[in-house]
């Protein structure tokens, strides 16, 4: 069929198109720095494809809807989507890169551009994607995008854009959002936008999008839009693709002796939300370091005590108050008690290192010094990474095995554009 456009999205996956009537100055209404459309270049096998489908990489991000008035039932189906979606990607360094975008009353990088290597991990990583809550802003998580997303510091200059955005209701700001749209696009970015099914507004989701509506634009009440969308962006499974994948690069961080590295949380203190953002950064940790015999890794957060229980009985008041004294709370101190356990249990004469986040609601206490004392006399190497700005130097540094060894993340939206720092400290004495 005449004049239809295939659109590839960020892999460059075409169907055959007649070469006839193609007009892409009508069809491309922003502009394109990266070079990934352009002049149509003949493959002898398959047809007309475009010129970036000779195997150039590609930058993209699936946004994912989750304020306040998406129920979990809408969050689960924009996982399974995002997943199924994922598989048809070829991920590396070198080719595509994936990420994650939470959103809601603020973005929040659920998933850095290149955490994951391969699709597996990709999709076990969505399953535990946060929740940000909130009033719907669409502009807000636009900005995100075009600022700190697809920054020079996070995203390849030279290589295409793509957004996949997903929604279900209508944005916060719809005047603002137009505007960051527009913006958005002119920097060069390809933008999906897909409806839930929920109330939206057509001519929003269209100004969001990329142009034309009729590829960038999809809605459906049954949530079918996989299929549609699988249909228009798999058509050749990437025919044009590198076949094999560049060489992966070596691991960010591969241990040149053998080394016990325990991660601690302390979860109880953190509070479930957040301890699930470290969690997932953690994992994504793990996809830079070497899985080889030297490393041993392991995760642990804080427990309750054993004692001081409340039971779920009826009782005098009198009972109830003797009860709520034997009520004991777990101090930090038993984190790093339990860290020391743990690597002492470990592989014999090997370096032992932890890995302890914390909190403005981790209260470091003389308890906690003691156990820190007792950490680095038996040599442990211990790292603190911090989020938040107010954190007291001092009290970080009796924790840690001095200032070399604390990280900084200014806040839990920046834990993810962290990645590099932390890897680069913790990585350089191993």
């Amino acid at each position: 069929m005449e004049h239809i456009l295939a659109l590839v999205v960020c892999v460059c996956m075409m169907s055959t198109i007649s070469a006839k009537a193609l007009d892409y100055d009508d069809f491309l209404m922003q502009s394109d720095p990266h070079g990934w459309f352009g002049n149509f270049a003949v493959d002898e096998q398959s047809g007309i494809v475009p010129r970036g489908c000779g195997g150039k990489p590609a930058d993209v991000y699936f946004v994912m809807d989750t304020s306040r008035d998406v129920t979990q039932k809408e969050i689960d189906l924009q996982k399974n989507y995002f997943k199924e979606l994922s598989s048809l990607f070829y991920l590396g360094m070198n080719t595509v890169r994936l990420g994650v975008i939470s959103s809601g009353n603020t973005p929040l990088t659920a998933i850095r551009l290149g955490s994951y290597k391969n699709t597996d991990d990709f999709k076990k990583a969505i399953d535990i994607t946060p929740r940000v809550g909130g009033q719907r802003d669409h502009a807000q998580t636009l900005d995100f995008l075009r600022r700190t997303a697809f920054a020079p510091t996070v995203a390849r200059q030279s290589v295409a854009h793509v957004v996949i955005f997903m929604t279900n209701g209508f944005s916060h700001n719809a005047k603002a959002t137009l505007v960051e749209a527009r913006l958005l696009k002119k920097a060069g970015v390809y933008v999906f936008t897909v409806n839930l099914g929920g109330r939206w507004d057509r001519s929003e989701l269209t100004a969001m999008a990329s142009p034309p509506a009729s590829d960038f634009v999809f809605d459906s009440d049954d949530y079918n839009i996989i299929d549609p969308l699988i249909r228009l962006l798999k058509i050749h499974e990437c025919d044009y693709q590198i076949h094999p994948p560049v060489a992966e690069p070596k691991a960010a961080c591969s241990p040149k002796r053998k080394v016990d590295m325990v991660f601690a949380v302390d979860h109880m203190h953190i509070g479930a939300v957040k301890s699930k953002r470290i969690l997932a950064f953690i994992d994504s940790l793990f996809s830079d370091f070497d899985h080889g015999d030297n490393l041993n890794t392991a995760l642990l957060l804080s427990r309750p005590a054993s004692t001081g229980v409340l039971s779920n009985r009826l009782t005098e008041v009198t009972e109830t108050e003797d009860e709520m004294d034997r009520v004991a709370f777990p101090d930090f101190s038993a984190v790093l008690r339990r860290t020391r356990r743990a690597l002492t249990k470990g592989r014999q004469s090997v370096q032992k290192t932890a890995v302890v986040f914390v909190d403005s609601n981790v209260p470091l206490t003389h308890a906690a010094f003691k156990e820190a004392k007792r950490n680095k006399f038996k040599k442990i190497d211990t790292y603190v990474v911090y989020i938040g700005d107010d954190y007291n130097k001092n009290d970080l540094e009796l924790i840690s095995n001095g200032k070399e060894n604390i990280i900084i993340v200014p806040s839990y939206d920046e834990l993810e554009i962290s990645k590099e720092d932390v890897l680069t400290s913790l990585c350089k004495g191993l």
